[in-house]
């Protein structure tokens, strides 16, 4: 298994959420996570709309390539082919579940 972490500003909940839907995956939200990073600082709007969202999912390693490419078009399509910088960023790290 992996575990897919996923980190986006909280304004691309929708976004997301329909990609999700679309992968019938699970997931957890860890929602107003603030910090700094290459697209920008969230720590002085605390209460704002600037804030970011960190998700939780894990994946087959059968459904691994399959999910990799279809996130890959669906993030190409958002920054239109790489020409709009989008405030969202995807990690898979392997994962054991001990019970």
């Amino acid at each position: 298994m992996q575990m897919v972490i996923m980190m986006f500003r909280s304004s691309l909940e929708d976004e997301v959420l329909k990609m999700l839907k679309a992968e019938r995956l699970s997931f957890t939200f860890v929602e107003k996570a603030h910090g700094k990073g290459e697209t920008g600082q969230d720590l002085d709007i605390i209460f704002g709309k600037g804030t970011n969202t960190m998700l939780f999912a894990v994946i087959k390693d059968e459904e691994l390539s399959g999910f990799r490419e279809r996130t890959h078009n669906w993030q190409r399509k958002l920054t239109g082919e790489g020409t709009v910088s989008l405030p969202l960023h995807l990690f898979v790290l392997p994962c054991i579940q001990w019970f």
